[in-house]
């Protein structure tokens, strides 16, 4: 036997001064979802999925990530969520992308009542144009066909097609109503709305042009009987009622865009149980926007549609981009075109509806464009998912991303086409493995000097011998250019120098990887002494050696400019270390310095430590994967128990533990003296156990530490129960890292502990370590009692032993943590 719905729907739409009655809440969801869901209460995707999303957390509760997820919503489908328009042909694809999109913001909702939840859904109805807008189809005589509205400041006529907004009839301008009688009978036929005199027709501008409430504007003169509308004689009746009802509902309307308060004596029947007019809130103004509500909603059919009609598949990477934009009502400003294979068509499709939707007038009362891709934007309204006016021009490009796509003649010749166009306005260019060579380059680089804005360009990766081209170019903004891996090597160095001479706004210079040798780094080298702008130097990986190094070094003394400079991967032996300890001293500018994968070998360390008792700048510094053991690091430990400048010191993957002594005290002193240091890391550096005592008890003493990486290092159940302690006492930790550390459920029942106390940590991450499930629920429970207000904000429990997660998932719920736990 076939099933049917009662549908009880509100009568007379009114915003109520108080709503806290939750039943009453309840009733007004039901009617206001069933109009978003058939398409009544017109609105953006970005409003239609937000709404979608409350919804969600009204029927299913907090956000399950093991079972929220795309799929869930196949049995029930999307049409019990969004409007037709917005939901998903056939394709299950694409069903499955708006579930999780749907998903994703439904996870940010924890916490949030049924209750709350309808009421934010309410909420963000009632911004929309059409919301308590009743619709009857009938037949005008010139017209034909057509929506007439019953609102609760008048009526108002509607296209069918696309329910544009035609005419607007305010109470303040309506003499009357009354049916319109069969010829001999007592049914109605229509009905009949009689305008005051003055009245214009055609006065929606009244209503939605300005939000002023002068009364200098001058009213319209022309004088008119009334309009006439064709309907059944119940559908008159009905409209008839809701007029009269609703004229006496304003009867001491405040609403000062009305002009003029309704006579009630113009009715011919009051209805019956009408509510008190005291209970409700004035009319809002309604903005019916004639034009595109964000560039982005009007790119996206834009893009669409000329992908279509090229014959070819829109970019699912760009698609994805413009969703998440609209979905969290933000500005889409970096156009990640990487790594989509993109020949010359695509492209050029891309280009062209970018720089159409950026050209579209999306002011909310432009006039519509009669473009037919634009066509599904008629009468959106303007206002965002929140209910405040939102950002038009929400499409403001300032980076594309194009690396890992070959760019061949074809789509160069397109990429000059539009890349120096004004209406883009692009400030970064990535190119970044595009194969450009020295064929396109040229080609290419005399519309990059066009680009009014561009101050990053990224050549990247491009086998580039020479970079001549740019040399002949002016680039008048330009302060970033990376060269990383191409092939300039002695060579280049010149055309290297001679661009930065002639780029007086350079201030950040990246020739890494380029098999530059002493001869290429001290030409490099003499041209940067007199540059005034250069702040920032990246030279690894290439093969110059201690000639190269003393030319750096003299760069270091006589450059006032420079503040980071990179030397990774390359052939720094202890001399070379030495000979840069020997700038560095009397440096006053340097705030970064990177000798990460060299090998200076202990008389280089201890070198730079004894820099580091005069340099007063130096801020941050890395000394990763160059072999240091325990001698080798004695010495910096040393100066920096006194420092007062180092913030950053990062060791990872060097052999610190190797041949320590017992007892360790290399990190207990430095720790617990040291007063300035914020973020140490000692990554993968064989310290065991003992080690590992040593870092507890320098840890417990510590004033400064916000971050500490101990990964892929070895805890036992003694050192575990020392860092325990540590973090009792500590107070300044905010993240720690215990990834591959050899942690099991016995040892990180002792580390839970803490969880319920220290009062510092918001991340801990203790993924790749053998914790099962009943080590997971000892940090679960200790995060359900924790009693500081301070909130751990994540834990990382990845790729360890555990079996049962949605089980461990349902529990975080119930223990309503507000700890983002990944499993």
């Amino acid at each position: 036997m076939p099933t049917s719905k009662i549908g009880f729907k509100l009568k007379y739409w009114k915003r109520l001064k108080n709503m806290e009655d939750p039943v009453a809440i309840h009733l007004i969801y039901m009617h206001v979802h069933y109009n978003i869901v058939n398409g009544w209460f017109s609105c953006t995707e970005a409003q239609a999925l937000r709404l979608a999303s409350y919804e969600l957390q009204a029927s299913y509760g907090d956000y399950n990530p093991a079972l929220h997820k795309p799929g869930f919503l196949d049995v029930i489908g999307l049409s019990q969520f969004l409007p037709p328009e917005y939901r998903p042909s056939e394709n299950l694809s694409l069903s499955h992308h708006t579930q999780a999109r749907l998903f994703a913001m439904h996870s940010q909702y924890r916490g949030i009542s049924k209750q709350e939840a309808e009421q934010r859904y309410i909420e963000i109805a009632e911004q929309l144009p059409t919301y308590g807008i009743t619709f009857f189809k009938v037949t005008h005589e010139t017209n034909g066909p057509l929506y007439l509205g019953i609102a609760e400041e008048g009526a108002y006529t509607f296209s069918l097609a696309q329910r544009e907004m035609m005419d607007f009839y305010p109470f303040s301008q309506l003499k009357g109503w009354a049916g319109i009688k069969t010829a001999g009978g007592s049914l109605f036929r229509g009905v009949q709305l009689q305008k005051s005199e003055g009245s214009d027709t055609n006065n929606h501008n009244e209503h939605n042009d300005s939000d002023s409430d002068s009364d200098d504007e001058k009213e319209p003169k022309a004088k008119f009987d009334g309009v006439e509308f064709t309907s059944s004689h119940q559908q008159a009746c009905t409209i008839i009622e809701l007029l009269n009802g609703y004229c006496c509902l304003l009867a001491n309307s405040t609403a000062k865009w009305m002009r003029a308060t309704p006579k009630v004596s113009t009715l011919s029947r009051v209805p019956p149980d009408l509510p008190s007019p005291s209970l409700f809130t004035a009319p809002r103004r309604r903005e019916f926007s004639r034009g595109i509500p964000s560039l982005l909603d009007a790119f996206k059919p834009i893009y669409i549609n000329a992908c279509a009609k090229e014959g070819i598949s829109p970019l699912p990477k760009i698609t994805m981009q413009v969703d998440m934009a609209i979905d969290s009502n933000r500005w889409l400003e970096v156009l990640d075109i990487s790594s989509c294979m993109i020949d010359d068509r695509s492209l050029d499709v891309l280009l062209s509806s970018l720089l159409r939707a950026l050209s579209t007038n999306s002011s909310p009362n432009a006039t519509t464009s009669t473009d037919a891709s634009l066509s599904t934007l008629v009468s959106i309204n303007s206002l965002s998912i929140y209910g405040s006016t939102s950002a038009y021009q929400n499409l403001r490009l300032n980076t594309i991303d194009l690396s890992n796509n070959p760019i061949d003649e074809k789509s160069c010749s397109v990429l000059q086409n539009y890349i120096s166009n004004s209406a883009f306005a692009l400030r970064q260019v990535i190119l970044a493995n595009c194969k450009l060579g020295n064929k396109i380059l040229p080609t290419l680089s005399s519309r990059l000097a066009l680009m009014s804005c561009l101050e990053v360009l990224n050549l990247a990766s491009n086998e580039i011998p020479s970079i001549e081209p740019l040399c002949k170019e002016d680039f008048k903004t330009l302060h970033t250019i990376i060269l990383r891996q191409n092939k300039l090597g002695d060579k280049g160095a010149p055309q290297i120098a001679d661009f930065a001479t002639k780029t007086p706004t350079l201030t950040s210079l990246d020739i890494s990887y380029n098999k530059i040798g002493d001869s290429g780094i001290e030409v490099i080298a003499r041209s940067l002494k007199p540059h005034k702008g250069i702040s920032h130097l990246d030279c690894s990986g290439n093969i110059f050696t201690t000639k190269g190094a003393n030319a750096i070094a003299n760069l270091l003394v006589y450059t006032k400019s420079l503040k980071s400079i990179q030397i990774c991967s390359g052939k720094l032996t202890h001399e070379s270390a030495s000979i840069l300890a020997e700038a560095i001293k009397i440096n006053e500018t340097l705030t970064s310095l990177g000798l990460r994968d060299n090998t200076l070998g202990k008389v280089g360390a201890s070198a730079l430590a004894q820099s580091l008792k005069s340099n007063r700048t130096l801020l941050d510094l890395s000394l990763d994967q160059n072999s240091l053991d325990s001698t080798s690091i004695t010495p910096f430990m040393n100066v920096l128990a006194d420092n007062r400048s180092l913030t950053s010191l990062s060791l990872r993957s060097n052999v610190i533990g190797k041949n320590l002594e017992t007892p360790c005290l290399l990190f207990s002193d430095f720790l617990s003296k040291n007063k300035y240091l914020l973020n140490l890391d000692l990554y993968s550096n064989l310290l065991g156990p003992t080690a590992m005592l040593s870092v507890s008890e320098g840890l417990s003493n510590n004033e400064s530490l916000v971050f500490l990486s101990l990964e892929g290092n070895k805890l036992d159940g003694d050192s575990v129960h020392e860092l325990t302690k540590a973090l009792n006492y500590n107070n300044t930790l905010v993240s720690l890292k215990l990834d591959n550390t050899q942690l099991a459920d016995d040892t990180i029942y002792v580390l839970a502990s803490t969880l319920e106390y220290n009062q510092a940590l918001t991340s801990l991450s203790l993924s790749q370590n053998m914790i099962g499930d009943t080590g997971v629920l000892y940090v679960l429970e200790a995060l359900g009692r924790r009693t500081t207000n301070f909130i751990m904000k994540k834990i990382d429990l990845t790729q360890n032993k555990i079996q049962e997660k949605d089980a461990l998932h349902k529990r975080c719920l119930e223990l309503k943590l507000n700890t983002n736990v990944l499993l």
